[in-house]
């Protein structure tokens, strides 16, 4: 297959680029400072990836524990005696379930709660130190030199 002008997975920035001279630019320091953003996405991306496994598996077992008790009630449903008590246990087994049912739904809410401030906080923790790195990085005539001192 041939080459076409639009195959960027083949394409070669550094020929272009190598032409392109930005004064007094520290480019490692750029680097690094992209560098430092990639190890934070990659952290809240983890953090992420955990606080969700975490909700699954619980989930899980409060699905279970759902399951459980709903045979236990039908169990209890077939042993009641008069229709009057089948009616108060149904009554109550609904209460009990919605209940069961709201904390659990209150639960799975703080998780995910507590998995987007955990994520959101690298983030911006990495935003905040960034911008004073760009400060860094960039002088009043829009460069720092190679040591770090600003450009005259």
């Amino acid at each position: 297959m041939a080459k076409t002008g639009t195959d960027f997975a083949n394409f070669d920035f550094s020929k272009v680029m190598g032409d392109f001279r930005m004064p007094n630019v520290d480019f490692d320091a750029l680097m690094a400072y992209h560098r430092k953003n990639f190890e934070a996405v990659a952290t809240a991306n983890k953090l992420a990836v955990e606080g969700f496994q975490k909700m699954a598996l619980r989930q899980g077992e409060l699905a279970r524990a759902a399951a459980e008790k709903a045979g236990k009630d039908a169990q209890a449903l077939f042993t009641a005696g008069t229709p009057e008590e089948t009616v108060a246990k149904q009554a109550a087994s609904a209460k009990e379930g919605l209940d069961t049912a709201l904390a659990g739904y209150r639960e799975m809410s703080g998780m995910v709660a507590e998995t987007t401030d955990k994520t959101v906080d690298v983030v911006t923790k990495r935003m905040t130190a960034g911008m004073d790195e760009v400060k860094g990085l960039f002088g009043k005539n829009g460069a720092t030199a190679k040591n770090g001192a600003a450009a005259k």
